[in-house]
């Protein structure tokens, strides 16, 4: 796999991952889950491609077990410390707040220092020993393993933060009331196309572009990888662009619903430029040519990542008390839709194979977006 897309894979897993970190304050108890999952979801995109390291301290630990060269160290360290700082960034032009977990008052930077070296050694034997050995090699539970890891270090060591009415429900019955929140007819608009929105961008990219690039349409892996690193650039472009247009116009709801429904029909389209597909039928050709699909996935990637816009919303629709548990149904919808579209997927392609993929998916958006469009109220533009 060339340096490139696994930098770029490197790039988008440690944004996306470090998003989720500096939005979760909100979410209040059910931060971990939303971190964990979020870890959990980069860690399947990304594991086969760059290792899914997203963090300096894992990059080291596998340098030291000669699985990566010097070159490819310093190179992940650059791209993990831009990606973070992009992220935090962006989560303060989303929400107006220096998001992120910080130390509790009155903690020693010793204390700090010990519990951060023993949870960071933690991380790296886990990934270590479920992705970098060949005892191991070929599992299917790493990303489940590595997220739980930081899941339970966020649970056993932020503390918790003082709130002006303090909830005395347990970590249960507030899981079971962000379920029901999410069950809502307020929320169900938002929770359909949470649950689509992310899984497209990152089962395309992560799971079937790749196979659909070598196997469909001729390219060699390197050349399959440069196709989709322009497609990775374009899902790093896309929340800064979002948010900035945002900020500006507003109209939230119909650049979710319009770039939800385009994102749609470039994935049909894609589809229908394979073998015997319609396109492919009205041009004469046996398949459309790769730079066809490879345009046709930018703007997949540009106008699908518009999903953080799904916070903004959420936040607007539940109102100051209720945010948190608000904010907690859609980011866990977007991780697991990301697991449930790659499980399905994955039946569908043994099943009918790869053109049929590409259509679950755009007709899985296609039915988020309209979802959502029937759900929300004019009044969320």
């Amino acid at each position: 796999m060339v340096l490139t897309s696994k930098l770029l894979t490197e790039l988008v897993g440690t944004f996306l991952f470090f998003t989720v970190i500096a939005l979760a304050g909100p979410i209040g108890p059910l931060a971990p889950l939303a971190i964990g999952g979020a870890l959990m979801a980069m860690v399947y995109m990304g594991g086969h491609v760059s290792g899914a390291h997203y963090n300096p301290a894992v990059s080291l630990a596998v340098f030291l077990r000669r699985k990566i060269g010097v070159t490819e160290l310093l190179s992940y360290w650059a791209v993990q410390l831009v990606a973070a700082a992009l992220a935090f960034s962006f989560g303060y032009l989303v929400s107006g707040k220096s998001g992120g977990i910080h130390p509790g008052a009155h903690v020693y930077w010793l204390s700090a220092m010990a519990i951060e070296a023993a949870f960071t050694m933690a991380l790296a034997t886990v990934v270590l020993n479920v992705a970098a050995t060949e005892q191991t090699r070929g599992n299917s539970f790493y990303g489940l393993a590595i997220g739980i890891v930081i899941a339970m270090a966020v649970f056993a060591l932020v503390p918790k933060q003082p709130a002006e009415h303090k909830d005395q429900s347990s970590p249960l019955s507030q899981m079971a009331e962000v379920f029901r929140l999410a069950l809502s007819r307020p929320m169900r608009g938002i929770i359909a196309l949470a649950l689509v929105s992310l899984a497209s961008t990152l089962v395309i990219r992560g799971v079937w572009g790749g196979p659909w690039l070598m196997d469909v349409k001729g390219l060699s892996r390197i050349q399959a990888g440069n196709q989709l690193g322009l497609f990775t650039l374009s899902m790093i472009i896309a929340p800064v662009c979002t948010g900035i247009l945002d900020r500006r116009f507003g109209h939230p709801r119909l650049i979710l619903a319009t770039g939800h429904l385009l994102g749609a029909l470039c994935i049909a389209l894609v589809a229908l430029g394979g073998p015997d597909g319609l396109l492919s039928r009205l041009f004469q050709v046996e398949v459309m040519p790769p730079q066809f699909d490879s345009a046709l996935f930018v703007v997949m990637g540009f106008v699908v990542s518009t999903h953080t816009l799904l916070f903004a919303m959420t936040t607007q629709l539940m109102g100051p008390a209720m945010a948190g548990r608000g904010l907690a149904a859609t980011n866990l919808s977007l991780f697991l839709g990301t697991a449930l579209l790659q499980s399905v997927t994955g039946v569908v392609a043994t099943l009918y194979g790869l053109p049929d993929v590409m259509m679950f998916v755009a007709a899985a958006l296609a039915t988020g977006a309209l979802t959502f469009i029937i759900y929300t109220k004019p009044a969320l533009k």
